[in-house]
């Protein structure tokens, strides 16, 4: 009996000591004061840590005996600490079913982010934690009854399954080991890879008197609304913007979202006029704006600073109606998914010898470099005016990027305004970024610097007045296309998403910023966004939404129905 106490006694100094970690060392004071005293905080994660005290039970049992097991013990109790605090320190949450398969993808990408944002401190307590773990393990007297071993198995199995089956389950709120084995069987459960047959209508438009103007669509890299003059940042980060502006040769609109959060989310769909969650996949059976343009008898091209055959972009975009396409592989041989040819060097040697020679009309994509990580890559040494750049993704690197992207910005605008007076220009990204604090790192989340974007239009004077209306309207980057086809005049040949800039847009509209598409992985997430901006999360697995408030949640089929409909039309 004493031997069972004093074995039992030293189990739960290792689970305290673990959980102290978990809460301190993985996460943050900051996360810990945000969400401590909230009701699901504590439910989650006193449930995941009875799971793991039962896991400790269980390698003591079965682990301890031979150098391989006791390595298999070491895996199971560092490396999900070292993943977590590592995803933690980026995204301020947890690695989830998507992050195994980015991983899976592309473990060069993945790889080369996490070196880059090495926590070595933690990392080496983490390593102490789990070998003197196993040391006190491996010294502890006999066996447990195996009542005990039968019960810790139960509860593993019951508390794993409320993890990834339970509407009210949220994996950061979970102790990081049993979270990251959760990841493991929402991959199982979700469907990674679904292969989808292009199957398009054909473009038959009526004939037309209108003159129809030369048209280009810029479509930024990771632009920051927040961190741009022209929309009000105090730092004077496009000075060449704000001077369009007050000319009146562009509009600014401040009330967009993003399609998506990652490029192969949200650029497919800004191509096609769609938004929402797809999980089917009707959008490849919808048109191209390429293929409108060349029904209409535009010259088309894209031009990208990146590499295009990365997830099978190229395949997607580029067909028999793209004209011209010059990928990023043109410009810099050498370019990676964190940083593709620079967007000066582009313009100057694939946008204006394409504008100077183009027939007309022409309808122009452009793909931006733009802002990504890491951001002090993204601007020349000439152009960076903030300074310090103490770390490759601080705040003044980003900002020299933004001012970068502001001079291309200008020059492409200038010299279109200059030589095709009646042409129109579209600038928006394909999303934007965290940049630190509570929200985080990058792009995988859905905080506002990351789905609330810039929509920048430059028409010819006439419009501007017209567009004006819309400045501050509910807009969503799907409103591009059906803008384009009406410029175009052209009837899309199936039901759109979006608006029209040049109509009227509802002021209480709906939008959704999504991962539940099948050109990246089909992650079951959205938001619902209000016009104010503010909005719901909803996780359709779970059929959980979480309010305005970020912490109350509720089932989703207890949601108002309107709200319902939104998810439930395309499931």
């Amino acid at each position: 009996m004493k031997n069972f106490f004093n074995k039992g006694g030293m189990i739960l100094s290792i689970w305290m000591t673990y959980t102290l970690f978990d809460l301190f060392g993985v996460r943050d004071m900051l996360f810990i004061l945000e969400h401590g005293g909230h009701e699901r905080f504590i439910v989650n994660y006193i449930a995941s840590s009875a799971a793991f005290l039962c896991l400790i039970i269980l390698i003591k049992e079965h682990l301890m005996a031979g150098k391989t097991k006791r390595a298999v013990a070491f895996i199971i109790l560092f490396l999900p600490l070292v993943v977590q605090l590592s995803y933690f320190g980026i995204y301020r949450k947890f690695v989830s079913a998507f992050g195994f398969r980015a991983f899976y993808e592309d473990p060069a990408m993945i790889f080369d982010l996490w070196i880059n944002n090495l926590n070595i401190p933690k990392i080496i307590l983490a390593f102490i934690l789990a070998v003197g773990s196993l040391k006190i393990l491996e010294r502890l007297p006999g066996r447990f009854h195996w009542a005990t071993r039968a019960a810790s198995s139960f509860i593993i199995v019951v508390v794993t399954s409320l993890m990834v089956f339970s509407w009210y389950s949220t994996p950061v709120f979970q102790n990081s080991v049993l979270a990251y084995a959760g990841s493991f069987l929402e991959m199982a459960k979700q469907k990674s890879y679904t292969h989808y047959k292009m199957d398009k209508p054909v473009i038959q438009p009526e004939k037309t008197d209108k003159v129809l103007p030369n048209i280009i669509y810029i479509v930024g890299e990771s632009t920051v609304l927040s961190h741009m003059s022209v929309f009000g940042y105090e730092r004077n980060t496009t000075p060449g913007l704000v001077k369009l502006e007050k000319a009146r040769k562009i509009v600014t609109f401040d009330n967009c979202i993003s399609i998506g959060l990652q490029t192969r989310l949200s650029v497919p769909y800004m191509m096609v006029g769609l938004q929402g969650i797809d999980p089917k996949g009707i959008f490849y059976t919808y048109p191209t704006i390429f293929n409108y343009a060349k029904a209409r008898g535009y010259t088309t091209a894209m031009i990208t600073a990146q590499d295009l055959s990365w997830g099978n972009l190229k395949d997607i975009l580029i067909d028999k109606d793209v004209d011209e396409f010059q990928n990023g592989t043109s410009f810099n041989p050498a370019l990676s998914v964190h940083k593709g040819a620079d967007d000066p060097d582009v313009l100057e040697r694939g946008v204006l010898p394409f504008i100077k020679s183009a027939k007309k009309p022409f309808l122009l994509v452009l793909q931006m470099d733009g802002n990504h990580y890491p951001f002090s890559e993204h601007s020349a040494k000439k152009n960076k005016i903030f300074l310090p750049e103490t770390e490759p993704n601080d705040v003044n690197a980003f900002d020299n990027s933004v001012v970068e992207t502001d001079m291309v910005l200008t020059k492409l605008i200038d010299e279109m305004r200059a030589k095709y007076p009646d042409s129109w220009i579209f600038f928006s990204p394909d999303h934007g970024q965290s940049l630190g604090g509570i929200n985080g790192f990058y792009n995988d989340n859905y905080s506002s610097d990351v789905i609330h974007n810039p929509l920048i239009i430059s028409p010819p004077p006439a419009y501007v007045s017209i567009l004006s209306a819309n400045r501050h309207a509910p807009l969503s980057q799907s409103d591009i296309v059906p803008t384009l086809l009406d410029l175009m005049d052209i009837k899309p040949v199936k039901p759109l998403d979006g608006y029209s800039i040049l109509g009227k847009i509802p002021s209480d509209r709906l939008r959704v910023c999504s991962t539940y598409m099948p050109t990246f992985h089909n992650t079951p997430e959205s938001v619902l966004v209000f016009p104010d901006l503010t909005y719901y999360f909803v996780d359709l697995d779970r059929k959980s939404v979480t309010l305005k408030d970020g912490k109350t949640t509720v089932k989703f089929d207890d949601l108002d129905k309107k709200y319902q409909d939104v998810f439930l039309r395309r499931m």
